[in-house]
């Protein structure tokens, strides 16, 4: 099912070299097998942006169907908008940080730590190698400095979780790194996403 529902799909900013988004999909899910998880962990973790990136509260309600109601449960709460187009940037994620801050779902806190993982780790390799070029892919988001700050702050949300999972033990680093590596935007004339007072 993931594999038809984002076969097409590539990471941002590989249009030149087009890297599968699945590749970013297998990857969260095989975060989450190391845990290790439950199945239904796991199957969540292969169909985490299903429906936010293909076909919605439909997409959603054909995972009930077939992988029943804790896989679903999992999934609507790593989904930020069943919108189509998505709402503007900076509303969804502050919307769905609150979200995050409100659940003690520590499955829901394990996909998304995976998920956030994964793409910190890519943004992290790719600035190393091609430097502020990175944030240009990112064409719903504002500028470097709120994605500097959503994944600060999505890590502080993931604390629940804790240095005994493997996960949240490599994620807090390598948001470290991120956050060392880089810079704020210069001159950005829009409203940021606020860094979390922890950071």
């Amino acid at each position: 099912m993931a594999a038809r529902l984002h076969g097409a799909q590539i990471r941002k900013g590989t249009e030149q070299q087009p890297v599968p988004y699945l590749s970013h999909v297998l990857e969260v899910a095989a975060i989450v097998m190391a845990e290790p998880a439950a199945e239904d962990v796991a199957i969540a973790a292969l169909l985490h942006d299903s429906p936010e990136d293909a076909g919605g509260r439909r997409v959603l309600a054909d995972i009930r169907e077939r992988f029943g109601d804790r896989v679903a449960e999992i999934v609507d709460g790593c989904t930020d908008t069943y919108e189509n187009p998505k709402p503007p940037w900076l509303k969804r994620k502050q919307d769905y940080l609150e979200h995050l801050r409100r659940t003690n779902d520590v499955d829901i806190l394990l996909v998304k730590c995976a998920d956030c993982l994964s793409n910190a780790r890519s943004t992290l390799r790719d600035h190393r190698r091609i430097g502020d070029q990175v944030w240009k892919r990112f064409s719903g988001m504002p500028c470097a400095s709120c994605q500097r700050a959503w994944y600060a702050s999505v890590r502080e949300a993931l604390r629940p979780l804790t240095q005994s999972t493997a996960c949240f033990a490599e994620l807090e680093p390598t948001v470290s790194a991120l956050l060392n590596e880089t810079r704020p935007a210069d001159n950005a004339d829009h409203v940021h996403l606020a860094m979390p007072p922890e950071t």
